[in-house]
């Protein structure tokens, strides 16, 4: 099985800082998830989560577990940036 990577970034269309919008869902298609099966990892998006109810809870248990993790931090967007946290506390301990 392949090392999980976890990937943190908005959904659909977002404005962009310039006033454009962003496709969030066609950069990850067509940009983030070919590039982590290119380095052999296995990508996963919150949105793909199969787990009903509230996304928080599986979200942030991904974030500690998974090996890897990419965040588009493009938006400055909170959804994004919160989650981030525990994956710096985690990695900052050693």
């Amino acid at each position: 099985m392949k090392p999980l990577c976890f990937i943190l970034m908005p959904f659909g269309r977002k404005p962009v800082g310039d006033g454009r919008q962003a496709d969030f869902d066609a950069i990850y298609e067509r940009l983030i998830k070919p590039a982590v099966l290119a380095a052999g990892l296995e990508p996963l998006r919150a949105d793909e989560e199969m787990a009903g109810g509230i996304i928080h809870k599986p979200m942030f248990e991904r974030l500690i577990l998974c090996e890897y993790a990419v965040a588009d931090l493009t938006t400055a967007n909170a959804n994004v940036l919160n989650p981030c946290s525990p994956i710096f506390t985690t990695t900052l301990k050693d």
